[in-house]
């Protein structure tokens, strides 16, 4: 079988990281115990960029085997230039991507009380593929009151969002974070979408950066934040101060449109 060994590993990194610059931030955010995984995705999405059978880099090596790509890796998953790039690359990664969790990412099946019941919806893995090329952070805020009801735990919710994770990992789409109220609306909260006390440690440039969800709670979430603010329904009430898409491949395209011709 033919193989490419590229010896240089720094300048097979650099050059890999010139023209898809995110990916270095996509990896740096990997859970160790799931790099592996992550990596072999982007590497499958990328492909046409290695020109042949695979590369070497002493760490990782990588070689085309039938139909896919098969990824060993013996020590760890990332060198030292692809950190050090990545967390160059953070520094100036401020604009985000916000999304709510139920009838947004995923199928609202009301108070989701089994993992298995997860199901992406439409569009979903290449909108988020795209704005984390665009150099988004990604992010979920989710109102979760069925812990407040006793429907479900925390723990129940930490599954859920674990299980998302790695289900969209799998594509080489990374989360930053998964950030979620638990009370009902008469705890009067202040991390109850739409207020902001999510929102207390995240630091990105707030108007440069999106808030996409199914109901006007969501779009007033990013609005008291000072985000651009898109709702995402079929059905969807109009608005002055947003916009209303059916799904979120029409989403991706007007956050895309803004970045190639910003409003504001």
């Amino acid at each position: 079988m033919l193989q490419l060994r590229v010896l240089n590993a720094q300048a097979f990194v650099s050059s890999i990281i010139k023209r898809l610059s995110t990916y270095a931030v996509v990896f740096s955010r990997v859970p160790v115990g799931l790099r592996t995984r992550a990596v072999a995705a982007r590497l499958g999405a990328i492909g046409v960029l290695l020109g042949r059978t695979g590369f070497h880099t002493g760490k990782i090596r990588v070689r085309s085997v039938n139909k896919g790509v098969r990824l060993m890796t013996n020590v760890t998953l990332l060198s030292a230039s692809i950190a050090s790039t990545a967390n160059a690359s953070r520094r100036t990664a401020s604009k985000a991507a916000f999304f709510d969790r139920d009838g947004t990412l995923i199928y609202d099946a009301g108070y989701l009380d089994d993992v298995s019941k997860i199901k992406i919806l439409p569009h979903v893995i290449d909108g988020l593929l795209r704005l984390q090329a665009e150099g988004f952070v990604l992010y979920v805020v989710t109102n979760q009151s069925g812990i407040g009801r006793n429907l479900f735990t925390h723990d129940f919710v930490g599954q859920t969002h674990e299980a998302l994770r790695n289900e969209l990992l799998q594509y080489g789409i990374v989360i930053e974070k998964f950030l979620y109220c638990p009370h009902v609306k008469a705890d009067d909260c202040c991390c109850r979408k739409p207020k902001l006390g999510l929102l207390e440690d995240i630091d990105v440039d707030w108007s440069a950066s999106w808030m996409l969800g199914d109901k006007i709670s969501d779009v007033q979430f990013g609005l008291n934040a000072g985000m651009h603010s898109l709702l995402v329904h079929p059905n969807g009430e109009r608005g002055v101060l947003f916009q209303t898409v059916p799904d979120m491949q029409k989403a991706v395209e007007v956050i895309c449109a803004n970045e190639a011709h910003p409003q504001r």
